[in-house]
């Protein structure tokens, strides 16, 4: 088990770049695992990352997403803690 939990996910991600979500599905399809953004991450997510920053981490540039998914599922990295805490976010309601 690797022993993260003082690291930080690490993605160069530029305002305007194409990124891809790899987190869960959002309820209500806000957002859906693997949507693909043109210009970075919408404003319209900005009041759901406010309640949820690790949202945020699970946008990657499309060419790292191998390296993210590889990431979620491996037990104890910032991806896969971050994974779990949007899942507990969602699974209390906090959408």
């Amino acid at each position: 088990m690797a022993n993260s939990s003082n690291k930080k996910i690490k993605y160069s991600l530029k305002e305007k770049d194409k990124v891809i979500y790899c987190g869960p599905n959002i309820p209500g399809g806000l957002l859906t695992k693997y949507r693909v953004f043109k210009e970075g991450i919408p404003e319209y997510l900005d009041e759901l990352i406010d309640k949820c920053p690790e949202i945020k981490s699970l946008f990657v540039p499309i060419a790292a997403l191998p390296k993210a998914d590889r990431a979620i599922s491996t037990k104890g990295t910032p991806e896969q803690m971050a994974y779990e805490k949007v899942m507990k976010f969602i699974s209390k309601g906090g959408v």
